[in-house]
């Protein structure tokens, strides 16, 4: 098997396919030498227990992350107040299941040296040419390490390029998903306000929640648009701002990125409280217009796609890890299954029929037209635990 991207979703299908049956050879190809940042993220508990329960990470995430307290949204209509104006949406007490704030780059570096550590090959850097498909044959993987041309054959080919998504494009099945035409951008943040010590003179405001508000997901609702504040290991925070671009504009201008979303932002009373001294870090700020896709196949004889490079949905509710999750686990079992003798071809229709349902009902149930009603806290309070239970 030839694993194409070493970051989580290629580690981890390495690790559980060398665990499950040694005898595999399995090669990770990575084409950079060290991971670079990534977005902060936060995982749900359907991701937490596939990191600690099947990938054996707890003692890891515990010293290295930052344990998640829920999820909390603040609404306001109007650019006008302060944050104790703001609606609170989220639990009362602490969460009892167990999610992560992550900083992505060490959760994939720990990740890959136990793929390695269980018996994976690993290629790093190289930089992937051309993947030719041969179904039921031997793939095709032509690459570039240290200066060398070289071409690589293997059964299988799992695609964890990420957003690259080298299979699907080459292959001309990615599709952007226009019934939700989202845009996002994001950075990091340092001298942020605390939002368990702010004096808001609202003595109700403070007892409203008896946890910790500082280490949810936090996020910023308006009309046609929302914004995450995940707080992270070392002090930095990953601010970033996702907006539905039929209800919500974002301004072009000479201003840079980092700046623009501080303007966007400061339209909002929480956002514009807890970011007053704030400053993003240079080089470390990001923007992509066309947000959700999916690609039409998932899988053949011999080749499947895990992660992002099968597909991306939305961030609000923090879906992009389940995904890893449940296409790693099923692509690990396609090749268990292969590797026993049993008939692909049901199989590989299944999983395709699979995540094709699960990728349309989760965008039809959980989010199209979600950002016509995101700032309202009425709706949105319904629509909280109806998206929860469906969930």
């Amino acid at each position: 098997v030839i694993v194409i991207g070493g970051a989580m979703s290629g580690a981890a299908t390495a690790f559980l396919l060398k665990r499950r049956d040694p005898s595999l050879r399995v090669l990770v190809v990575e084409k950079n030498e060290v991971f670079k940042r990534r977005v902060g993220e936060a995982t749900t508990e359907v991701s937490s227990f596939f990191l600690t329960r099947v990938l054996g990470l707890t003692n890891f995430l515990a010293r290295t992350q930052i344990s998640k307290n829920g999820l909390r949204f603040w609404c306001y209509r109007g650019g006008e107040g302060k944050l104790a104006d703001c609606s609170e949406l989220g639990g009362k007490y602490l969460s009892t299941v167990p999610a992560y704030l992550i900083d992505r780059s060490v959760l994939d570096e720990e990740m890959l040296r136990r793929a390695v550590a269980a018996g994976a090959e690993l290629l790093r850097p190289a930089q992937v040419k051309a993947i030719t498909l041969h179904d039921g044959g031997q793939q095709e993987v032509v690459l570039s390490s240290d200066g060398v041309e070289k071409t690589l054959r293997g059964r299988w080919v799992v695609d964890a390029s990420g957003l690259k998504a080298e299979l699907a494009r080459a292959n001309g099945g990615m599709r952007p998903n226009t019934d939700h035409p989202t845009l996002a951008v994001w950075s990091r943040w340092k001298n942020t306000g605390d939002w368990d010590c702010l004096d808001t003179g609202d003595s109700d405001w403070a007892k409203g929640f008896y946890g910790i508000r500082g280490t949810a997901t936090n996020h910023f609702a308006g009309e046609g648009w929302w914004a995450w504040w995940i707080q992270l290991q070392g002090g930095e925070v990953s601010i970033g701002a996702v907006i539905d671009q039929r209800l919500a504009d974002w301004k072009k201008g000479d201003a840079t990125v980092g700046e623009k979303l501080r303007s966007f932002l400061s339209r909002h009373p929480a956002a514009r409280e807890m970011m007053k001294d704030a400053e993003f870090v240079e080089g470390d700020v990001h923007f992509r217009r066309i947000l959700p896709y999916y690609s039409e196949k998932f899988a053949g004889d011999g080749f499947a796609l895990v992660g992002d490079a099968s597909a991306f949905l939305d961030p609000l509710y923090s879906p992009g890890m389940d995904w890893i999750a449940y296409t790693v686990s099923a692509t690990v079992a396609l090749v268990a299954k292969w590797r026993a003798g049993e008939d692909l071809a049901p199989l590989v229709e299944k999983h395709n029929r699979d995540f094709r349902v699960s990728y349309e009902r989760m965008v039809g149930a959980l989010y199209r037209d979600k950002y016509d009603y995101l700032g309202d806290h009425d709706l949105m309070r319904v629509a909280f635990r109806l998206d929860i239970a469906s969930y």
